[in-house]
């Protein structure tokens, strides 16, 4: 049945209006997002500054860094919550062409409103810095101590992690999996195929202790373990199983 042209575009509009709905909400929720250094100031600083204001001391310019924040704030560049103090956001929208950052005649980027809104409101609430993650020495955090349910014993630091993130969200952890459900969960996990019913009939007659185990040890063993472990590098290699005289 054709469609009339009035109906198809009132349903263009209402697509095109909950599109546009759905990007204004999260361009708002992004916007109210806390900033984060590393995840946030970083990148843009690192595309559009750092080759002239970084850490190479060969290609600086103007002995300014704006990767360290001491140096930033000693030189002026940066004036924690003082916007108007701060001559990096001066220069960002100045109309001088000598002095707006970062230059044209550079070749480099200029920033978007969102970057410079980013670094406007990173200044206003302090701009704080973050040590490169890199750089940063792991501290193991303190292992949770929730009451475990029986269903649920907890076996390993990793089981008290689990227990508390399951908690956190006011959930209470599922029944322990019968043997059948283990089996079937671990075999896909580490083969991509379901268990054949010889090993179901294996296993569940297997009651002496370690049998978790060798199921495991022996689906690591196999070639469906391998494939399945190939099959990403696979996907992006595109392969597929022509003679090379195919649309793959």
């Amino acid at each position: 049945m054709p469609t009339s042209p009035l109906k198809a575009v009132a349903v263009f509009c209402l697509v095109a209006g909950g599109a546009c709905l759905l990007h204004a909400g999260a361009a708002e929720s992004k916007s109210s997002a806390e900033i984060r250094f590393n995840r946030d100031i970083r990148p843009v600083l690192s595309r559009h500054c750092f080759a002239c204001h970084g850490p190479d001391a060969r290609k600086r310019k103007a002995k300014l860094r704006l990767d360290v924040r001491e140096d930033a704030i000693s030189a002026g560049a940066i004036a924690p919550g003082d916007l108007e103090g701060s001559e990096m956001i001066r220069r960002l929208d100045c109309e001088d062409p000598d002095e707006l950052m970062p230059p044209k005649k550079d070749g480099i980027e200029p920033l978007t409103s969102e970057q410079k809104d980013l670094l406007n409101r990173w200044v206003a609430e302090g701009a704080v810095y973050e040590p490169h993650w890199a750089w940063v020495a792991p501290v193991a955090p303190e292992v949770p101590k929730p009451d475990a349910p029986e269903s649920f014993p907890i076996r390993s630091e990793l089981d008290a992690f689990v227990l508390a993130g399951i908690r956190e969200k006011g959930w209470e952890p599922a029944a322990p999996a019968t043997r059948e459900e283990w089996l079937r969960r671990v075999t896909i996990d580490l083969t991509g195929l379901p268990p054949t019913v010889e090993e179901i009939d294996s296993f569940l007659a297997d009651q002496k202790e370690g049998a978790y185990e060798r199921v495991v040890d022996g689906l690591l063993g196999t070639v469906a373990h391998a494939e399945r472990l190939a099959c990403d590098w696979l996907d992006v290699a595109r392969y597929g199983d022509t003679y090379g005289r195919h649309e793959d």
